[in-house]
């Protein structure tokens, strides 16, 4: 008689599994915490399909979340944020109330490091030669993009507010 199947250990922890893969955990540090062997978990990927659908889908809720963080950091977002002043005693300390609820709208600034890196591996074949960022000297480095050459700065500034209206409508 073989061994007994460890295919009970990805049972019992199929909710700790999906979780380790929505928080972006590779298959090694799944496999490690579950204390089983590279070679067994790879196994149990090709021999249960369901298992294996699983952690591809839970992957892939991750990875969609992180690109759309990163687009936001890209482009810049604007957020409300909520201000709540309670009523106060004499001495300061909080007493039952409300005084006043205000929400303040706030943007954050496109990041240029996002922005890079985004460049970096979107469109590799103009930008690989920015990679070593000791070398760009002046905006003659900047390597141009065909498509929004002959655009002025204002056509330009709307073309990338009609794509955040875009964004915004999905």
């Amino acid at each position: 008689m073989g061994r007994r199947s460890k295919y009970y250990i990805i049972q019992e922890n199929i909710e700790k599994i999906k979780e380790w893969a929505r928080a972006g955990f590779t298959n090694e540090e799944i496999y490690k915490s579950l204390k089983l062997s590279k070679d067994t978990f790879y196994q149990y990927l090709k021999k249960y399909p369901d298992f294996s659908d699983t952690l591809k889908n839970e992957k892939s809720i991750a990875d969609y979340v992180a690109v759309q963080s990163l687009y936001k950091r890209v482009t810049g977002y604007e957020y409300t944020e909520e201000h709540t002043e309670y009523i106060t005693d004499d001495k300061g300390k909080k007493i039952l109330g409300v005084k006043s609820l205000k929400k303040v709208k706030k943007q954050i600034a496109p990041d240029v490091t996002a922005q890079i890196f985004w460049l970096c591996n979107r469109k590799r074949d103009i930008w690989k030669r920015m990679n070593d960022f000791d070398k760009i000297n002046s905006e003659t480095d900047i390597p141009k993009v065909p498509e929004f050459d002959d655009m002025t700065d204002e056509e330009l500034t709307k073309y990338i507010e009609n794509a955040k209206d875009k964004d915004k409508e999905e």
